[in-house]
């Protein structure tokens, strides 16, 4: 995914949805709203994104995503677009595999599943927001 094309990034990790845009002024979170955003992290999603590698592909036209974990995944990274590469792209996270293997992955519409390296994973799946702790 070309970085310059990227106009938004969401991120719904175990139930928590974190959403930066991108306009003249840099990013900023979706929605407004008090949180920060953390630019070291966006950059690294970004990077990650553009230079995406899979470890392997694990499957071509699987007839059942539940067996990857990605029928329902707890991991949605999602690339708003600008141009002609589409609205929307969407990286699926599943199960981890055997350990050291790495993590199911896919991008939603696609036949592919391929398995990503958990240091990779790691990298873009942090928080893009910056949180204000709520008072107690």
């Amino acid at each position: 995914i070309p970085r310059e094309k990227v106009r938004s990034i969401q991120l719904v990790k175990e139930g928590e949805t974190s959403e930066v845009v991108r306009d003249s002024d840099g990013w900023k979170p979706a929605g407004g709203g008090t949180n920060g955003v953390d630019l070291s992290t966006i950059e690294n999603i970004l990077f990650h994104a553009a230079n995406l590698r899979a470890v392997r592909i694990e499957s071509i036209n699987p007839g059942d995503l539940s067996v990857y974990g990605l029928h329902a995944p707890g991991t949605r990274l999602t690339f708003g677009l600008s141009g002609e590469e589409g609205i929307r792209k969407t990286v699926l996270l599943g199960f981890a595999t055997s350990p050291g293997g790495g993590v199911y992955g896919t991008v939603q519409g696609q036949d592919v599943v391929f398995v990503l390296d958990y240091d990779v994973v790691f990298r873009m799946t942090r928080d893009v927001l910056l949180r204000v702790p709520r008072d107690p």
